[in-house]
C-alpha cells in the first residue's frame, strides 16, 4: 500500500511539473494548478525525510523561513514608526520555498529536464504571441517597435528577464532540441528572432546590460571547458555564420530605437554626477537614484534586521519625500534593487541568509557537473540564467510578484534538484541521468 501511494504521488507530481513548466508564462491559472499538484504530491512521495532535511539547500531555506517568520512576529509587536506591517506580509516571500517540491520531482534527470525547458520556452513564445498588441502593431509597425514598451501581459522589465533567459536557452540548448534537419534549424531561427524582438520591445535597459554581461560570462566559461577535458558539441561554422549574419541584420534594424533608449537619460546622469540636487521625477533614472539613496538611509537606521517584509513602500510614503513620487501623491512601489530591498526589509541578516541559499544552489550545480551528473549544455544554461538573474536584480525588484515567483520556482527547483539527487533525498528508484543529448 505504501509503495502504491508513493507511486501515485510520483505520477501526480510529474503531471503537475509538466503543467507548471508548460504554462508558467502563458496560463497563470494552469501554472497555479501545477504548483498545487506538485505541492500536494510532495509529502506523499518523499522516501527519506531525514535525508531531505539534512540537505544544505533545504537547511539554508529553513533557516531563512524561520528568520523571516520570527522577524515578522517581533516587528508586528514592536511596530517601528513609518511601517504598516501585517501578519500576511511574509507570505509572498514564503511561497518562494515551493521550489523544493519542484526540485524533488525534477530529480536531476537531464533528458526529462530538457523536454520540460523546451515546453517552458514554447509556452513563453505562444503566450507572448497571444497577448501581443496586434491592433497596434498592424496599425503602425514603426510606432510599435520604436515608441511602445510592451511586456506581453507582464511588466516590461519582468518579461525582459523571462525572454532573456529563454534566449540563453535557445542558444545553449540548441543541439538538444533543434539539430537534425533544415526544418528544425529554420524553426530555431524563427523562435530566436521572435524572442529577440520581444526582448528589445520591452525597452528595458537594465536587462539589456545584464544579458550582454551574461553572454560574456557564458562565452568565457564555454571556452574554458572546450579547451579542457570536456568538449562542447561542435557545429558547422557556416551555420554559426548564417545565424550571426541574420542576428546582425536584425539588430541593425533596431539600432535607432536602442540608441535612443540608451541615450535618453544621459543629461539626467550628468546632472546627478555633477551634484545637482534637482532631479526630474519624470526621469526613470532619477527616480531610481533617489529611491536607492532613500533605501540606503532607511537600511542604516536598522542595519541588522531591517523594517520587515513589504515595508519599503510604506516607508517611502511616510517620508513624504517628493523625489520619490512619479506624480503628485503617487509614490513608486519599490526601490528598484532587489539587494537593497532585502536589506531594508530583512536587514543584513536576511541578505546573508539569502546569499547563502543562492551560493549553495550554485555550488550544487558545479559539483553535479564535476561529478558528470549534469550535461555541459544544461550546466552552462543554468549558471547563465542565475548570473542573468543576479545582474537583473541590481536594476529591478519583482521577487514577491506571482510571475517572478514562477520563474524562481522553476530555476531554483531545477538547480537544487541536482543537490537533492546527490544526497539521495529523492526516490531511489528514479532515474538520474547524467549526460544527455
Amino acid at each position: 500500500m505504501l509503495n502504491t501511494t508513493k507511486h501515485r504521488a510520483q505520477l501526480v507530481g510529474k503531471a503537475g511539473l509538466a503543467i507548471l513548466f508548460a504554462s508558467a508564462f502563458s496560463a497563470p491559472a494552469a501554472a497555479n494548478a501545477g504548483v498545487v499538484l506538485v505541492t500536494i504530491a510532495f509529502p506523499f512521495a518523499v522516501v527519506d525525510w531525514r535525508s531531505l532535511v539534512r540537505q544544505p539547500v533545504v537547511m539554508a531555506l529553513l533557516a531563512y523561513v524561520i528568520y523571516l517568520i520570527a522577524l515578522t512576529v517581533v516587528l508586528s509587536i514592536t511596530r517601528p514608526e513609518g511601517t504598516n506591517l501585517h501578519w500576511s506580509d511574509p507570505w509572498d516571500w514564503l511561497q518562494l520555498a515551493l521550489f523544493i517540491p519542484v526540485a524533488f520531482f525534477v530529480q536531476a534527470n537531464s533528458e526529462d529536464l530538457g523536454r520540460l525547458l523546451l515546453f517552458c520556452i514554447l509556452g513563453l513564445i505562444i503566450g507572448a504571441l497571444w497577448r501581443l498588441d496586434w491592433a497596434g502593431l498592424l496599425h503602425s509597425p514603426q510606432a510599435y517597435f520604436y515608441t511602445k514598451r510592451d511586456g506581453y501581459g507582464f511588466h516590461p522589465n519582468e518579461f525582459a528577464l523571462f525572454s532573456g533567459t529563454a534566449l540563453l536557452g535557445m542558444v545553449l540548448l540548441r543541439r538538444r532540441w533543434w539539430a537534425g534537419s533544415p526544418v528544425r534549424t529554420l524553426l530555431w531561427i524563427a523562435c530566436l528572432l521572435l524572442l529577440l524582438q520581444a526582448f528589445l520591445v520591452t525597452k528595458s535597459r537594465g536587462p539589456w546590460f545584464s544579458i550582454l554581461a551574461t553572454i560574456g560570462f557564458v562565452f568565457i566559461l564555454s571556452h574554458h571547458h572546450r579547451d579542457g577535458s570536456i568538449n562542447l558539441p561542435q557545429t558547422r561554422i557556416s551555420r554559426y555564420a548564417v545565424a550571426i549574419l541574420v542576428l546582425a541584420v536584425f539588430a541593425a534594424t533596431q539600432g535607432q530605437m536602442i540608441a535612443s533608449r540608451l541615450l535618453a537619460e544621459i543629461p539626467i546622469i550628468q546632472d546627478i554626477a555633477s551634484g545637482k540636487q534637482e532631479y526630474l521625477t519624470t526621469s526613470s533614472f532619477a527616480l531610481r537614484w533617489n529611491a536607492q539613496i532613500f533605501g540606503v538611509e532607511s537600511w542604516l537606521q536598522r542595519p541588522l534586521t531591517g523594517w520587515g517584509p513589504k515595508t519599503s513602500q510604506s516607508l517611502m510614503k511616510a517620508s513624504g519625500n517628493p523625489k520619490l513620487q512619479y506624480r503628485l501623491g503617487g509614490f513608486i512601489t519599490h526601490l528598484h534593487n532587489t539587494y537593497l530591498e532585502l536589506l531594508v526589509q530583512t536587514g543584513a541578516i536576511g541578505l546573508i541568509l539569502a546569499g547563502v541559499l543562492i551560493a549553495l544552489l550554485l555550488r550544487g550545480l558545479v559539483l553535479a557537473f564535476r561529478a558528470d551528473r549534469l550535461a555541459v549544455d544544461l550546466y552552462l544554461f543554468l549558471l547563465g540564467a542565475f548570473v542573468f538573474l543576479l545582474l537583473f536584480s541590481l536594476f529591478e525588484y519583482r521577487s514577491t510578484g506571482r510571475d517572478w515567483r514562477f520563474y524562481w520556482i522553476l530555476l531554483a527547483g531545477t538547480a537544487s534538484s541536482f543537490s537533492l539527487s546527490a544526497g539521495k533525498a529523492t526516490d531511489s528508484g528514479s532515474s538520474i541521468a547524467g549526460k544527455s543529448g
